[in-house]
């Protein structure tokens, strides 16, 4: 196995990649609203670190949360149900 496939296979798997950019899409317009709201709606000066960290941050604790959950894309199918 080549150092890239074996780097490529330690990269979370697309269904939970995708569910992290719908809860940080959710999450991060909340946030943004609720913390910048007055700056998106008047004159007021935008902090654009701010708004992307309101969308990289959940992304990020949603990306390892649903990782840490099933970290192998086969092991679902080998955990005792509950």
């Amino acid at each position: 196995m080549t150092v890239f496939r074996h780097h490529l296979s330690r990269l979370p798997p697309a269904k939970v990649v995708r569910r992290a950019l719908k809860v940080s899409l959710v999450v991060g317009i909340t946030l943004n609203l609720i913390n910048q709201g007055n700056a998106f709606w008047s004159a007021e000066t935008v902090n654009w670190w701010h708004v992307l960290m309101n969308f990289l941050v959940p992304f990020l604790v949603s990306t390892y949360s649903g990782w840490d959950r099933n970290p192998d894309p086969g092991s679902r199918d080998k955990q005792e149900p509950s």
